[in-house]
């Protein structure tokens, strides 16, 4: 209504296309106000002008070119005392000026941008003038947007919008974008931004900075036995833990995962480092109580110490070496980084460089090693193994394969594998050799969403059937994420493909775990078969194992026999298959139908007889302790854990000594006997 009432008043000769708010109908009303001239018209057009700002919610006035204000609205007067201005200095006729520090509080510097910005308006240098300032209240933080807009000919309307709620969303995305939503610590983003700045201002004053690279020991081992929700529980905890021992300055942010980086700004030397980094580590020394549950947990620290001009990403990168070298050699460790850690990293650096140009100049082959059936004496399988052709010579798997993993680059070699492994296979059948081609996946290949398509295509391309192909993948990839492993393999699995665990032994697995993959194999690691016949904790490790691929309904492929002692005692345990260096080495496609001649000549010789026979001792336990080992087994504890449990029950050994997994080994081969 008052805007008809305006318009019908004669000031539609002033209203511009799309101003059509109560500001815009105010501010054309004024002006005709003075343009017209006429006191009484004017008087009814101010009031009329007075209504509509009165019923605007934002805090509006109006200047003329001198800043001299000709009008404000109610709203306008309370936020100016709400800033500390007298009542009266914010009425019609004082200057704004004048007032101007006192409308905007006592920021004198907000105050002083606003009266440069309001007389470029006037003068016609500037279209507009915004701006955003904080006018918190004792109990809430707000936020105001001041727009100053010109009049047509002269004078202009300055408004003042809350904007706190706007800004609010705006701080919290921001504030997610660069803390970690699980600890509410920095992020990566923001702690390689706040280094950065630490090393720029230790560039000007010759201070030193260091980095602490903190890994927690065995993370993966607490998420699997108490579940995601506790291992999130002890994330947050360990950075309740590790905030009261930074000092002013010093930043603490999760890297990822279970990794946490510390940046001491300003420290004297290495030494010093190190004694910041112990206070860390004994911050942990407590027990954590989670899900009821109390846990122990240690870390392994790696700390880097250094300056401009290093990066933030080199400081990072050298700690973070420093720590694989602490975890290398036990748990609970610090290490700083050194000369000799560092002729590592570069080596490491090199090794992926070269690498990328041997991926893009295909300097790759695949060797095969034979795979034999022990109970009938033939030749069933192959296991691809990669070469790199390397300039300085033929380099094995252990000597970039790490690499690989660790940069992602496992993924298209991984890939390139999987596709001639398949071809090759196909080939031969082709050729009336029909062969069980294994080939062996990381974690980042079990890890990505595209490991189920590149398998499918690679045995489309070459024709190779499901059943021909036997994905290798190690304990540890399987236990590093329980719940994607069994994702993954149940989808390999479900296309045809075989499954069998390598490196069978050197991990936690527990029998449950088992149970719930689709494995069809589980391979011995050649470790224990190098010990059998002469160490007892062998023989009962691999006796253990041959009988937990039977109880998961697998067969059992030993890895590394290099003896016939060796052979005949696998045999001798009921293993199914083998494969080492007794049976052939690894060579090259053309050359595999000669090492296919050699390992039946193996196979065709006389059986020896095993060194010692395996399995002769075993402890004969009785009694709540030999119960209480088939329990723990029975719920499908590993080796480690049924260990650990008997040790944290103080139920010692018969000898007296404590469990090992070696001991406990022994007891659950004979289990079938003493029951």
């Amino acid at each position: 209504e008052l805007a008809l009432r305006a318009l019908s008043a004669g000031a539609e000769d002033y209203l511009v296309k799309g101003t059509h708010d109560a500001r815009g109908i105010a501010t054309a009303v004024l002006y005709a106000a003075q343009r017209r001239g006429a006191e009484l018209k004017a008087h009814r057009y101010e009031r009329l002008a007075l209504s509509l700002l009165d019923a605007m919610e934002a805090s509006t006035c109006a200047v003329d070119d001198a800043g001299t204000i000709i009008a404000v609205n109610g709203a306008w007067r309370e936020f100016a005392v709400r800033g500390g201005a007298d009542a009266e200095a914010t009425g019609v006729g004082r200057n704004y000026f004048d007032v101007c520090a006192g409308a905007l509080g006592a920021d004198a510097r907000v105050a002083a941008d606003v009266a440069v910005g309001l007389r470029a308006v006037l003068e016609g240098r500037l279209p507009r003038y915004e701006r955003d300032y904080p006018c918190h209240a004792p109990d809430q933080e707000n936020w105001l947007s001041l727009r100053i807009n010109p009049l047509p000919d002269s004078g202009a309307v300055l408004s003042h919008v809350d904007v706190s709620r706007a800004k609010r969303s705006e701080l919290a995305l921001t504030h997610l974008g660069l803390h970690d939503p699980l600890t509410d610590l920095p992020n990566r983003i923001l702690l390689y931004d706040r280094l950065t700045q630490a090393l720029s201002l230790a560039g000007r004053s010759g201070a030193d900075i260091a980095v602490a690279f903190l890994d927690v020991d065995q993370f993966k081992r607490i998420n699997d036995s108490l579940g995601h929700p506790a291992g999130d529980e002890l994330l947050r905890e360990i950075g309740h833990r590790l905030r009261p021992h930074l000092r002013e300055g010093d930043t603490l942010a999760r890297f990822a995962g279970d990794e946490f980086v510390v940046v001491w700004p300003s420290v004297s030397g290495p030494e010093e480092a190190e004694l910041l980094a112990g206070r860390l580590t004994d911050a942990l020394s407590e027990p954590f109580v989670l899900t009821g549950a109390s846990v122990t947990v240690t870390a392994s620290v790696g700390i880097a110490v250094g300056c401009a001009p290093q990066t933030a990403e080199e400081l990072v990168l050298a700690a973070d070496a420093a720590m694989y070298h602490a975890k290398s050699h036990g748990r609970g460790r610090t290490r700083v980084y050194s000369a000799e850690l560092r002729a590592g990293v570069d080596r490491r650096l090199r090794t992926e460089a070269e690498l990328r140009e041997a991926l893009r100049n295909g300097d790759f082959v695949l060797h095969y090693q034979p795979v034999v059936d022990l109970h009938r004496g033939e030749v069933t399988g192959v296991e691809a193994l990669v070469r790199w052709l390397h300039a300085d010579g033929v380099r094995q798997p252990d000597a970039f394969i790490p690499v690989a993993e660790a940069t992602g680059l496992i993924v298209p070699l991984g890939t390139w594998v999987l596709e001639q492994a398949c071809r090759q296979g196909a080939a031969w059948s082709g050729q009336g050799l029909d062969l069980v081609m294994a080939v062996n996946f990381s974690a980042r290949q079990i890890s990505d969403p595209q490991v189920i398509r590149g398998i499918r295509d690679a045995l489309t391309a070459s024709g190779l059937p499901p059943g021909r192909l036997l994905a290798e993948v190690t304990e540890s990839t399987v236990m590093e994420d329980a719940e994607l492993a069994q994702v993954a393999l149940k989808q390999i699995a479900d296309l045809g493909v075989g499954v069998a665990i390598d490196d069978f032994g050197t991990g936690y697995s527990s029998l449950l775990y088992l149970k719930r993959y689709p494995i069809g194999a589980l391979k011995i690691d050649k470790h224990f078969v190098a010990g059998m016949g002469v160490n007892d904790d062998d023989d009962a490790i691999v006796a253990s194992i041959i009988a937990l691929a039977r109880a998961v309904g697998a067969v059992c492929i030993a890895e590394g026999v290099e003896t016939r002692e060796q052979q005949a005692a696998l045999q001798a345990l009921g293993c199914d298959y083998a494969q080492g260096f007794l049976f052939g080495r690894p060579v090259p496609a053309l050359e595999l139908p000669g090492a296919l001649e050699r390992c039946r000549s193996v196979l065709a010789a006389p059986s020896a007889r095993p060194l010692r026979r395996v399995g002769a001792k075993r402890p004969q336990l009785q009694g709540p302790l030999l119960q209480r080992i088939v329990e723990l087994h029975g719920a499908g504890g590993s080796l480690h854990t049924i260990a650990a449990a008997l040790n944290a029950e103080d139920r010692l050994h018969p000898s007296g000594r404590r469990w090992h997994s070696s001991s406990v080994a022994k007891v659950v081969a004979a289990l079938p006997r003493q029951r």
